[in-house]
């Protein structure tokens, strides 16, 4: 069964060196956790976990 959630990701900015801190989806699936950026690889919070 797949249940949805919310949790609070915080990330440290890339440019600014400062925390972010958004509130996001996840579901769980098979013991696994699942998030998705609505913007893709040009959300600020997955940028921040890329660099």
């Amino acid at each position: 069964m797949i249940e949805s959630q919310f949790l609070y990701l915080t990330t440290i900015g890339w440019r600014t060196g400062k925390q972010h801190r958004i509130e996001i989806w996840y579901v769980t699936h098979n013991e696994k956790y699942y998030i998705m950026s609505e913007r893709g690889i040009n959300a600020h919070w997955v940028r921040n976990i890329n660099h």
